[in-house]
């Protein structure tokens, strides 16, 4: 629904569903003695630390070098 509505208004998303669970379904509390959640729904500190590197190339390949523009224009 998230991805239809943002597709509609050509807004571009970024699932982090591949980052934190595993293939199987499977949402591990901790990964290589790091936690992944600090509660219900909000990600750990140093396990987001751990997943910038993943998104900085997810935001480049999106908008390039160049953050000031949209993915696609």
């Amino acid at each position: 629904m998230i991805k239809a509505a943002a597709a509609a208004e050509h807004v571009a998303t970024i699932d982090p569903y591949d980052w934190v669970c595993a293939p199987s379904g499977n949402c591990p509390i901790a990964v290589r003695n790091t936690m992944v959640y600090r509660d219900y729904g909000h990600r750990a500190d140093k396990f987001v630390e751990a997943l910038t590197p993943v998104m900085e190339q997810e935001l480049l390949r999106l908008f390039g070098a160049d953050l000031s523009r949209r993915p696609g224009a």
